[in-house]
């Protein structure tokens, strides 16, 4: 697992030889929060994530290990509790404001992109009275556009102007993303963004959906596995 901190707060990946992460095995999940910092991450909070626009925020009487139904996205203000995204493909985004004193967590798939998860949290922001140029953006490894192939009922289905971010070539079409989460980030005044760079298909790393569809049914797991982006407000 990378991990990153600072004074402020403190953020991290997990790989494949850290293993799946499941929100019930309470063994992982204890891993998880000592593998970021066992003093920084007292309390983890998961998603049960559905690929909408819905941000929840996180206070001082979360339970450990509590999931939040039908959310894509959590917030909070409180020292100690973790953040707790899983994806394997879509974009992890770890969000983080010393000066607001607010960490975030967002998971942004191309349905959540389309839905507006950016501009949510950009209006929760507004709502909060926080500046949204006072936060730093990670994006963690996802599905790059060149393996990101897209057919024409996908095309017909994006409207303007995410529409832009579909992609013609010899083959047939292709869907950017990285691109798209990059742009609306910055449009809406989080303009300092940092994108791992990784290709959650091609790299040997990481666990991959489409990857996962791509093997012979006989070869792989029963179901997909899936890796975690965390954050948390260190002590």
């Amino acid at each position: 697992m990378q991990v990153e901190s600072n004074s402020f707060c403190a953020y991290g990946v997990t790989d494949k030889e850290f293993g799946p992460v499941v929100q019930r095995d309470a063994n992982l999940a204890r891993r998880l929060g000592e593998a970021l910092d066992g003093e920084t991450a007292q309390r983890r909070v998961w998603m049960n994530q559905v690929h909408g626009a819905n941000i929840e925020y996180v206070g001082s009487q979360a339970e450990n290990d509590q999931v939040f139904t039908a959310t894509d996205g959590l917030w909070t203000d409180q020292p100690g509790v973790m953040l707790v995204v899983r994806t394997a493909d879509c974009v992890p985004i770890l969000l983080s404001s010393p000066e607001a004193g607010v960490v975030a967590a967002l998971h942004c798939g191309w349905r959540g992109f389309c839905s507006g998860m950016i501009e949510a949290f950009a209006d929760l922001c507004s709502e909060r009275g926080f500046a949204p140029s006072s936060f730093e953006a990670f994006m963690g490894p996802h599905l790059r556009a060149g393996n990101f192939e897209v057919q024409a009922d996908f095309v017909a289905a994006i409207e303007e102007p995410r529409a832009s971010y579909v992609l013609r070539n010899d083959t047939g079409y292709q869907f950017d993303l990285s691109a798209g989460v990059r742009d609306t980030l910055r449009a809406v005044g989080i303009t300092r963004v940092r994108d791992d760079g990784t290709n959650s298909y091609s790299d040997p790393n990481y666990f991959s959906y489409r990857f996962w569809t791509h093997q012979e049914a006989e070869q792989r797991p029963a179901s997909y596995p899936t890796f975690a982006s965390v954050i948390a407000i260190r002590q």
